[in-house]
């Protein structure tokens, strides 16, 4: 959490967008309270304009579920330099080659333009929140 802080509460804090599948919404990892709270977290986040979020439904075309290619991340380190950190499996690597680089800020990129505006991935979250509260107290 200090980390976070130190990363996000600073004066110019990064731009960071996030893209998920719809899939990961739906999939209650430690329970219902803990997907709660994860959601919460999330959306606080976003309230607090740390992180730009938009979701890819479940309706989104073949060719846009094609390129889904792991958890990576683009790290934009100054006006010239970046690098790909990616995960596959259980290892992970830093990539510094230019055009795998660029390869993957264009698929992210066009998985943006696939996915459900900001508003929307907002209020899907929050949907998905309320339906995971519901069955907590329906649970006692």
């Amino acid at each position: 959490m200090r980390r976070r802080e130190l990363v996000f509460e600073r004066p110019d804090p990064p731009d960071y967008r996030m893209l998920l599948d719809e899939s990961v919404l739906r999939r209650d990892v430690g329970g219902l309270v803990v997907a709660a709270d994860q959601l919460e977290a999330l959306l606080d986040f976003i309230r607090k304009r740390h992180l730009k979020l938009r979701i890819l439904p479940f309706s989104a075309s073949a060719g846009a579920a094609k390129i889904m290619i792991g958890a990576f991340l683009v790290l934009d380190l100054d006006d010239q330099d970046a690098v790909l950190y990616r995960e596959i499996g259980v290892e992970d690597e830093v990539i510094h080659a230019v055009d795998q680089v660029e390869r993957y800020r264009r698929d992210f990129d066009d998985l943006w333009e696939s996915a459900l505006s900001e508003e929307a991935s907002k209020r899907l979250v929050e949907v998905r929140r309320a339906e995971l509260l519901a069955a907590i107290s329906g649970a006692k």
